[in-house]
């Protein structure tokens, strides 16, 4: 009888501790905006340095150049930009959406 109560609160932690760790893998950082000029590009790491503050492309983010849709690599240095991209707990920033902006819209940042 001992035996099977301790197998059963066993059993319960480890489903809590289940739950808990699913929970954390379906975590997504709050989304958060940006504004600025590309200074520098590495694509073989997937990095883009915006007025000194690096940011991470991946081949999945969202990229309009010119009002049409383009890939990661389209981007180019000294290209003004407005982003959406998430931080992560490490202060890693990722983005996910990137859309050039015109010569005449206003460069806002935050």
């Amino acid at each position: 009888m001992k035996g099977k109560i301790l197998c059963n609160a066993a059993l319960a932690v480890l489903l809590v501790v289940c739950a808990a760790m699913a929970r954390g893998a379906d975590y997504a950082p709050p989304e958060r905006e940006g504004a600025g000029v590309i200074e520098r590009l590495n694509f073989a790491k997937g990095e883009a340095i915006v007025d000194g503050y690096r940011y991470y492309l991946r081949p999945t983010t969202e990229v309009q150049i010119g009002g049409s849709y383009g890939a990661p690599t389209m981007l180019e240095n000294g290209m003004r930009i407005a982003f959406v991209y998430e931080r992560y707990d490490d202060n890693s920033r990722v983005m996910s959406q990137v859309r050039e902006l015109s010569p005449n819209e206003e460069l806002v940042t935050r």
